[in-house]
């Protein structure tokens, strides 16, 4: 696998436009609650901006820990698995198919 950026675990601008939508969304759960809509537990359109954010950001960095153990796992299962000729050769077998240096694989680390 070539190397490929990851997504950037970042916060988006608050926009008027976002905060319109968010006033949108905001009333829209405030007419889906049948009785007494003035005594749920609401948020301001900027509060609901932050947390739609934030999330993002979690998700982002959740996915990169995964991707992270996931080449981990590789890695060790194939430290464990071939003797040093087997992972020798396969290391050539890499780079050949990914023309990059055998020193600069990242599952040889």
């Amino acid at each position: 696998m070539k190397f490929q950026p990851h997504i950037k675990a970042t916060r988006r601008e608050v926009t008027p436009r976002r905060l319109a939508a968010a006033r949108r969304a905001l009333a829209r759960q405030a007419d889906a609650v049948a009785l007494f809509p003035d005594l749920q537990p609401t948020e301001t359109p900027q509060q609901r901006c932050d947390r739609f954010d934030l999330d993002g950001v979690a998700m982002v960095l959740r996915w990169r820990d995964a991707e992270a153990a996931r080449w981990r796992r590789a890695r060790r299962t194939l430290r464990e698995t071939l003797n040093k000729d087997e992972f020798r050769n396969f290391g050539g077998y890499w780079f050949l198919m990914t023309l990059q240096r055998p020193e600069k694989l990242c599952f040889a680390a």
